[in-house]
């Protein structure tokens, strides 16, 4: 007999939002979700390019992240470095919430982009000549530097997210914090139940919508 299972995973092409503050996924998908049959769930985030050194120069190469699975009964969830946007964050807010059963202990998302989404005002291409990227905006401005906006803040992920760990009775430890935060080499946090002092300074909690994760698992801790 097969598992029942869905599958949500999107191009290899980086996705744009529509505005600044994306709407939440469609209701019949957290319904489907929600579907007492569905036991497995698959869903990738989008590929993004890292830069390395290589004779003399500076080049890109992209990466397909992992797809993020999870099934039903499972104790512990590493879903760090997946590209997972603000949409995966809906989604999987939408699995604790109907699918977790008390089983879920430990869970990682740390290094992702929960809180941000691609500011749609801003297109790039990759040079092959120059071997760079160019970031050109649509009044025209072109640059090779990454655009301090190329990422906007958008919450809804998060928010569903905070409220989907409330519901997770038996988990007992968080690792979080979106990558790519200026400024920042490490914004990682993590915080068990059992803990007897946290410090959440100087981790960029409030634009990458952290805050929101750190409450939701702080009720937790007594």
């Amino acid at each position: 007999m097969s598992v029942p299972s869905a599958s949500l995973q999107p191009s290899r092409s980086a996705s744009k939002c529509s505005s600044a503050l994306a709407p939440p996924l469609p209701l019949f998908l957290t319904n489907c979700i929600a579907f007492r049959g569905l036991s497995k769930l698959i869903f990738r985030g989008d590929c993004y390019f890292v830069g390395y050194y290589e004779d003399g120069r500076t080049k890109h190469r992209a990466v397909i992240p992992p797809p993020a699975v999870f099934e039903a009964g499972t104790t512990e969830a590493d879903l760090s470095n997946k590209s997972l946007g603000p949409g995966a964050a809906t989604i999987l807010a939408a699995w604790l919430s109907n699918k977790d059963w008390g089983a879920l202990t430990k869970l990682n998302v740390s290094n992702n982009l929960l809180g941000k989404c691609r500011n749609p005002d801003w297109s790039h291409t990759h040079t092959h000549l120059r071997d760079v990227w160019v970031y050109k905006h649509v009044n025209g401005r072109v640059q090779v530097a990454e655009p301090a906006d190329f990422y906007l803040p958008d919450l809804n992920g998060v928010l569903a997210l905070a409220d989907g760990i409330k519901s997770c009775w038996a988990l007992s430890s968080i690792t979080f914090g979106d990558r790519w935060c200026q400024g920042l080499r490490d914004s990682t946090i993590s915080l068990d139940s059992s803990m007897a002092e946290a410090d959440l300074s100087h981790k960029n909690l409030g634009p990458s919508g952290g805050v929101y994760i750190a409450a939701g698992f702080l009720g937790k801790c007594w």
